[in-house]
Order: structure tokens, then sequence, then C-alpha cells
């Protein structure tokens, strides 16, 4: 998870929606990097997509209330994805 799927995250949990205009807002980034961020959330049940087209928003999933930026288990990122520091 980057820092801005991170802010777009501590966004929701304040206000309890994001659409894609207030994530471009908070992270000052183009639509492509936006479109992929919010995907990214959504598949990994993270947050739920509403509505359709413009009118697309989303919320925050059953999952997401046990979220914590400062808790991320970068050992299982790193068995996940076979990435190492080295």
């Amino acid at each position: 998870m980057d820092d801005s799927q991170k802010r777009a995250l501590i966004f929701l949990r304040e206000v309890g929606a994001i659409d894609n205009a207030a994530h471009r807002q908070i992270n000052g980034i183009d639509m492509i990097k936006l479109s992929t961020d919010l995907r990214d959330l959504r598949d990994k049940n993270i947050i739920l997509q509403k509505g359709k087209g413009r009118s697309t928003y989303y919320i925050p999933n059953y999952s997401f209330q046990y979220w914590n930026p400062d808790n991320i288990d970068y050992q299982t990122t790193k068995k996940n994805t076979g990435k190492t520091d080295n």
C-alpha cells in the first residue's frame, strides 16, 4: 500500500466516503494513478464501490474497521510479493 492509498483511507475514515475528485485533490495525482489506487483498494475488499461513471464513490468495507496505517505487516507484504530489502 503506497502513501496516496494511505492518505485516501485516512480521509475515508474521517469523512465516511471518498470520490475521485477528493482523492485527486488530497494526493495531487493524475487520473491513471487515481484509478489504479482505488481499484486496488476495492479489489482487496478494503473499500466498496458505489454508483457508476461520474457518480462513483467509495465507502469503507466491513474489514476497513480493522485497518490501521501504523500497523502494516511488512513481512506478509514481502512474502506475498517476493520482494526483499536487499
